[in-house]
């Protein structure tokens, strides 16, 4: 393929003219508007250097004769990311999005041999050889346009043929409406849905459409739940087999280091990392809260926090008749009740922040206290209007099921609180329509700001001050922003409502010791 770099000439130059600017002195407008400048240059890079890398893995053949090891290198992916100073993670994806584009072009182009000739001059007098000449001069320069006309004719056919012959997802990736890395988390997911029959092809085409529409608007862990569901949805066998070998790829290792430490790592299935994550998470949450009632300074940083939970699960369960920890935790996770009563399907573990199969949920919840959200069930009593002002633990568990996450910035549940939308001190109720969740850094933001939140038809809605956006349009909770409530966004925004209040997006996310790998486990450390 040629590569075409006017669209990163463009965003380069729009860098240069950051050329002697102080960073320090931006602001507002102008740091946001640098940050756009610098974030589109640098994903157009990627988009551009794509096919680079797919090209050294394709030439980097297994032996001494490969590209990679002529070069010292071991693989591609070590050639590539010594390149760019990245991870071999990155260099994988870099390579799976280059091999997109490389795998949707169309054959070998039409060949632009030409032909023809000039008619051999005539023996006459010198004005018949004069008037010939400019006939001849004439229908070449005819001859030549014709062959112009058609050479663009044939670029322009060929430029279509290969638009047509791409694929939504590198059609979306060429055209810079998706990042590579979506685009390896996509690829990914397809190449492992079996497509053999006209029916499943048809099916897998609408998979691909729906996760790259997904891909425009989500992160990369939202994108890696929609492929989970979209794979559980295409094929249940799949998913079962997929939630096996997670089981059976379970493992912790102990490593001595050099120091004397000793260094825990592995991989946990779903299941397995739910109530292990649980009690850590409820450990740390209960320990800052304690040092901040109690205004003690806590030293302690939150993994080395994990590491203490995890020391004190040990301990109690050796000793067995010690007293209880004290620390307590519920595991949340939603699944539609024909997904349960059926053992198919998915589950989302609000825990984790990773899905499971619903055959092995049914299971474990006939073995440990894990709380099923099964929608369309019955429910707790969820509005007290004035009698109380703290949320009830069943409106938490709601909230979690409802929001799925900080309604702002989609931190996860476990860093979130019940706050009233309309003020319990102007008169709000704490009914569940009168809630939303807010992580502390949002819920923190919210008193001190004149960013609103709203409810209007049964969703939740984030409005801006009238400084940041002059007609104050609504914008959707991160649920329905993501698309990660099983609709599809698209719905018209409410009017905006002053009476209500929330806060500007916070910064937080996942920890990096927590974040989920791609197959659907919790990776450890």
């Amino acid at each position: 393929m040629s590569l075409s770099t006017s669209r990163f000439a463009s965003g380069v130059s729009g860098v240069l003219t950051m050329d002697g600017v102080d960073v320090r002195s931006l602001a507002g407008g102008e740091l946001v508007s640098t940050h756009r400048v610098f974030a589109e240059a640098f994903m157009e890079l990627k988009r551009l250097y794509a096919p680079v890398a797919a090209q050294i893995a394709a030439l980097s053949l297994p032996g001494a004769a490969g590209l990679a090891r002529s070069q010292g290198f071991g693989s591609p992916e070590q050639m590539v990311a010594a390149g760019l100073g990245g991870t071999l993670a990155e260099a994988r994806m870099l390579i799976d999005a280059g091999r997109t584009i490389l795998d949707a072009e169309s054959g070998n182009d039409d060949d632009d041999e030409e032909s023809g000739g000039e008619d051999a001059p005539t023996d006459q007098d010198e004005a018949l050889e004069e008037a010939e000449r400019e006939r001849q001069r004439l229908e070449t320069e005819r001859r030549e346009a014709a062959r112009e006309r058609a050479r663009e004719e044939r670029a322009r056919a060929r430029e279509a043929a290969r638009r047509a012959a791409l694929t939504p997802l590198a059609r979306a990736l060429e055209d810079g409406e998706i990042t590579a890395d979506a685009a390896a988390v996509i690829r990914a997911t397809l190449e492992g849905l079996i497509a053999d029959t006209d029916d499943l092809r048809a099916r897998k085409a609408d998979v691909e459409a729906t996760l790259v529409r997904r891909a425009r608007r989500a992160n990369l862990a939202q994108l890696r739940t929609a492929c989970e569901r979209a794979a559980a949805g295409y094929d249940a066998a799949h998913t079962q087999a997929r939630a096996a070998r997670l089981w059976e790829s379970r493992r912790v290792f102990f490593s001595p280091q050099a120091d004397g430490s000793i260094r825990l790592s592995g991989s946990l299935d779903p299941v397995t990392a739910a109530g292990v994550m649980a009690f850590c998470t409820a450990y740390v949450t209960r320990e800052f809260r304690a040092a901040r009632d109690l205004d003690i300074p806590e030293t302690r940083t939150a993994p080395q926090m994990r590491a203490d939970a995890l020391a004190l699960m040990a301990e109690h369960l050796i000793g067995c008749t010690a007293a209880p920890t004290g620390v307590t935790a519920t595991i949340l996770v939603e699944v539609d009740l024909d997904s349960l009563v059926a053992r198919a399907g998915l589950a989302t573990n609000h825990t984790t922040g990773t899905t499971m199969d619903a055959g092995h949920l049914r299971r474990w919840c006939a073995e440990t206290g894990v709380i099923p959200a099964v929608l369309g069930g019955p429910s707790q009593p969820l509005d007290h209007g004035r009698a109380q002002r703290l949320a009830s633990p069943a409106q938490k568990l709601a909230l979690v099921a409802r929001d799925g996450a900080c309604v702002w910035c989609g931190a996860p549940p476990a860093w979130c609180d019940a706050h009233h939308i309309r003020h319990w001190s102007d008169g709000g109720g704490t009914d569940l329509d009168n809630m939303a969740l807010l992580c502390r850094s949002c819920h923190t933001r919210i008193h001190t700001t004149d960013w609103t939140i709203t409810r209007r038809h049964g969703r939740t809605w984030i409005i801006p001050p009238a400084h940041v956006d002059p007609d104050r349009t609504p914008m959707p909770a991160t649920r329905e922003r993501t698309g990660t409530d099983g609709t599809r966004p698209g719905e018209p925004p409410p009017a905006a409502s002053t009476q209500d209040a929330d806060a500007p997006p916070g910064d937080e996310g996942a920890p990096a010791d927590e974040r989920s790998p791609r197959d659907g486990g919790t990776q450890l450390f």
